[in-house]
């Protein structure tokens, strides 16, 4: 079974055909060359063959049961040669490459990279559906620039068709303001409407893309005398420099292009476009500032994120965060003993993967799919399980175990780190975290608010657990979250317990 292939979000071709531009070499190890990623290699004493077996159906664009009928080789081998295909941006729905315009093959390396888009059909309904509005004073400038979009049939205005922003069709759009100086007024105002590319033609600046959801006009004008933007001015090749703008306007409208106009801008030093970062220097912070911390470590927003990234989760490193083993060897493994059935549901429903034996998905999901989620239950019944003390699920093995139990701490004192306002019959506590460490190994400064957004998913399943199993639930915000971390072993480490969740 390919996690990839059947991933809704991915969207994976039923008929994948290799790009037209893709070449296939066959030497010691099998090339592969013409992707938008540029050329890789296929190693392997079955390389050779699996792409001999396989090269003639993906050239014609086969259905994927067709490929496995045709295919000497087993479903599994040959789905592991389509995500290295599909991640290296050589497969594409198929399509009649007799009928392709010179444009098409520039569109349809783009599609196969950023992943927005099922097929060149798709994509050319979204160019239909979309325009591009160019102002500025200088005619000469946007006339041309109107003719060079034109030719890769993008609908494109100009000032001259309409006189104000909010007559303009309702499509998806954005502007190119072709600049003789900053007017930081006229900028806000059309941001009101759509996204403003700013260009600036005798300073041989192209970006930033001002945007409500990204970079204002006043985060740009506050840091930029700090980014030192080289005043020297090369000689302007209007061609060339044109030739830019249209690319990266293409790559915009088209939803084909990466974030870094999003995040900064372009200007040509030394005959080489150098790329200057306005986010990263925007929310720089020498003193703790948590709100610039905030905006420094956030991601761009959904309307520019390319399906591509998804594909991360799919790296063998990230993979195997998914099965991460939570379990200390510190801790004692147990064997048949009584958990009462209600915990015991509560633990497998929101902890334990819906296949045991396929492990991947998991009762209550987490950022990236990463087997981050801590549950702890503080056991207050003599009966149950090993005697008092606080009991770990692991969902790795699917198995309980103790790490403490009433010898080492008097579990009757656990309910005073909790503070008055609790019930002096509880049956036991549920504590409820993530481990940010193993979060960090994928989302870096991200993974404190991952952690924290993932506690409250799993507050929210335990609640509507306790619904379907008639347990009453309390739930505590308020506790001495160091004394407890400190029972639990794990002070000293990034892991947090946000919630203590109090079985009544």
């Amino acid at each position: 079974m390919s996690l990839l292939l059947t991933d809704p979000m991915v969207h994976f071709p039923s008929k994948p055909q290799l790009l037209p531009h893709i070449k296939v070499i066959m030497e010691e190890a099998v090339t592969i060359s013409g992707s938008v990623d540029g050329p890789f290699r296929l190693n392997g004493t079955r390389a050779k063959e699996i792409v001999i077996d396989l090269l003639p159906f993906l050239v014609e664009g086969v259905s994927l049961e067709a490929l496995y009928e045709k295919s000497r080789f087993s479903k599994e081998e040959v789905n592991q040669l389509l995500e290295i295909l599909f991640v290296k941006s050589c497969l594409m729905q198929k399509t009649d490459h007799t009928l392709l315009q010179r444009t098409d093959h520039f569109y349809l390396r783009n599609i196969a990279k950023y992943k927005n888009h099922d097929s060149l059909d798709e994509l050319k309904a979204h160019l239909d559906n979309s325009y591009i509005y160019i102002v500025g004073k200088n005619e000469s400038l946007i006339t041309t620039l109107k003719r060079k979009l034109e030719t890769f049939e993008i609908q494109v205005l100009t000032s001259n068709d309409f006189t104000a922003p909010q007559e303009l069709p309702n499509k998806r759009a954005f502007c190119i303001f072709i600049a003789t100086d900053f007017e930081e007024s006229f900028l806000n105002d059309m941001l009101q409407y759509m996204d403003v590319l700013y260009v600036h033609f005798k300073e041989q600046q192209l970006g930033p893309l001002f945007s409500k959801k990204g970079i204002m006009p006043s985060d740009y004008i506050q840091i930029l005398e700090s980014l030192q933007v080289s005043p020297e001015v090369e000689e302007v090749n209007e061609k060339e420099f044109l030739n830019y703008v249209t690319l990266y306007a293409l790559r915009e409208i088209g939803k084909i292009s990466n974030t870094s106009l999003i995040e900064g801008f372009y200007k040509k030093e030394h005959n080489n476009l150098r790329y200057y970062g306005v986010k990263s220097k925007l929310y720089e912070h020498e003193e703790l500032n948590p709100i610039a911390f905030e905006q420094f470590i956030q991601f761009s927003a959904s309307k520019f994120i390319n399906a591509s990234t998804h594909l991360a989760h799919y790296k063998s490193k990230n993979l195997k965060l998914s099965t991460h083993n939570q379990a200390s060897i510190l801790w004692k493994k147990l064997e048949n003993i009584i958990v009462p059935d209600q915990i015991d549901l509560f633990m497998r429903k929101t902890l334990g993967y819906k296949n045991t034996e396929f492990k991947y998905k998991r009762f209550t999901p987490s950022g990236g799919n990463i087997n981050s989620h801590l549950i702890f239950y503080v056991n207050n019944n003599e009966k149950a399980f090993n005697g008092k003390g606080i009991y770990f699920y692991n969902n790795n093995d699917d198995a309980y175990y103790q790490v403490l139990d009433d010898e080492m701490f008097d579990i009757t004192n656990f309910s005073k780190l909790i503070g008055e306002d609790h019930s002096s019959s509880a049956q036991g506590y549920f504590l409820l975290g993530n481990d940010v460490d193993i979060i960090a190994e994928k989302y870096n400064d991200f993974s404190f608010k991952i952690s924290n957004l993932n506690t409250g998913i799993l507050l929210s399943n335990l609640l509507s657990l306790s619904q379907y199993a008639d347990v009453q639930l309390k739930v505590h915000t308020h506790f001495h979250e160091q004394a407890i971390l400190h029972l639990l072993g794990i002070e000293r480490s990034n892991e947090i317990i946000n919630f203590v969740v109090e079985v009544l």
